[in-house]
């Protein structure tokens, strides 16, 4: 374990704790972030058939990309998660696929919306072994979870993707009708991050056709996403529409406000919110037809 607080957390990370006073509060549950996987996480792991990864591409931007697959297709241990590409269901045209060969630099979010268990595995990405070789592990709580089961059905003939460089209608409905997203961040100390976002339908708001705004609820006082945004703006969010299973993958900037005060709070009283300005987007569907059943939502939403 890891007990030096500065070498858990980037400068970017330290300053949000400093300015929101949670220093101590993210000094002790640091303590959970190691630079191996957890026995208990490993078996975890690798029953899973998606898992949520970040990468760069080559101009710098951060994308946020779901990879799916037969079970199995994700294989852990201690200091490694092997992708077995030959069980990976979802499309090898990703922008995945093509950021780790050029930068090795990797991020995961092993997540099964099902049981709200999810844990944070990041480090670098070696392509010929296609393997994410772990710098750092840990945990994460249940909150904002909303519970979904899935089963996957036939595969799609469609390959549909396209480029967008502003949102639109069919675009703004998705993101106001979604009640989870995943957040891509990234530092030049610690490397890049991604994380589970959600709440009630209609937690993002639409600025304009170039601009959203996410709240910032009250979590575990780390920072780690908001502490990238603080040191490095780059940002990423994938958007998946569990009805049609369409996909929005969102490359750009955020800017974090601390203390904001809107009419219609939407941040669950800490006014913390952060402001995601769109570069690109790449819209797609995934590769096979999956089905999505609700179960029920988070009872820690705001």
């Amino acid at each position: 374990m890891n007990n030096n607080i500065d070498r858990v957390f980037h400068d970017g990370e330290l300053e949000l704790q400093k300015l929101t006073n949670e220093s101590q509060i993210a000094m002790r549950n640091g303590r959970v972030i190691k630079t191996e996987i957890i026995t208990g996480a490993i078996s975890f792991i690798n029953q899973l058939t998606y898992v949520f990864v970040s990468s760069l591409d080559e101009q710098g931007n951060i994308w946020v990309s779901m990879l799916l697959g037969e079970k199995g297709f994700l294989h852990a241990g201690k200091s490694e998660i092997i992708i077995n590409q030959e069980k990976v269901l979802s499309s090898f045209g990703d922008v995945f696929w093509k950021n780790v060969r050029q930068n090795r630099r990797m991020a995961s979010i092993c997540i099964e919306l099902a049981s709200r268990r999810r844990i944070r595995v990041n480090g670098s990405f070696n392509f010929e072994m296609s393997t994410l070789e772990v710098e750092e592990a840990y945990p994460n709580c249940p909150k904002y979870i909303q519970r979904r089961i899935f089963q996957i059905g036939n595969k799609l003939e469609t390959k549909e993707v396209v480029e967008h460089k502003a949102l639109s209608d069919r675009h703004n409905q998705m993101i106001k009708s979604s009640d989870t997203c995943f957040v891509g961040s990234g530092s030049d100390a610690l490397g890049l991050d991604v994380s589970h976002r959600g709440g009630k339908a209609g937690f993002i708001d639409i600025i304009d056709k170039h601009t959203i705004q996410i709240p910032d609820y009250r979590g575990n006082s780390m920072y780690n996403t908001l502490g990238n945004f603080y040191s490095d703006s780059g940002a990423a969010i994938l958007l998946l529409d569990f009805e049609s299973n369409r996909v929005l993958q969102l490359t750009g900037n955020a800017n974090v406000e601390l203390n904001l005060k809107k009419d219609r709070d939407k941040s669950g009283g800490t006014n913390r919110y952060w402001t995601f300005s769109i570069s690109k987007i790449i819209e797609s569907r995934l590769t096979y037809e999956i089905n999505w059943e609700y179960l029920d939502a988070s009872p820690h939403n705001i």
